[in-house]
């Protein structure tokens, strides 16, 4: 398989895989019920990671928008 060229494209072929991911976890949740407990460390590591990588980037956001607040602006 080819890979893409621009990061447009590759955002897109990684917001498709984790799609999947998704349906393929409810799928199996739903089918498989108690045999799919199995894999709950793994989706709750995997939610940690997404947690990791997250909360850093609102509270970056949060102090540099704060940050470009004029005084009239904050007041409101």
């Amino acid at each position: 398989m080819r890979a893409p060229t621009n990061n447009r494209a590759r955002n897109k072929h990684v917001l498709g895989r984790v799609i999947i991911a998704l349906i393929a976890g409810v799928a199996a949740g739903i089918f498989f019920g108690e045999y799919a407990n199995v894999l709950g460390p793994l989706g709750n590591a995997y939610v940690g990671m997404l947690r990791s990588t997250v909360l850093p980037f609102i509270v970056v956001s949060l102090i540099v928008n704060f940050g470009r607040l004029s005084i009239r602006q904050s007041r409101r």
